[in-house]
């Protein structure tokens, strides 16, 4: 669990600019990631349902019969 957490602590140290005002920056940053992270998986989960809409379409062919 090391690499992980070194890797987020990496991460935030980049966001680290000001050294008058680091606690309001990491928030700032921490939030900004978070809101990527959803934006990403609200576009997987359009995709996932586009394909699902697209897969539940009724066969032509068959549906004549």
């Amino acid at each position: 669990w090391a690499f992980p957490m070194e890797r987020y602590c990496g991460f935030l140290k980049k966001a680290i600019t000001s050294h008058c005002f680091p606690w309001a920056q990491l928030d700032n940053h921490t939030i900004y990631l978070a809101q990527i992270a959803q934006c990403v998986l609200s576009i997987i989960s359009i995709k996932q349902s586009h394909l699902n809409v697209l897969n539940t379409k009724p066969n032509v062919l068959t549906s004549r019969l």
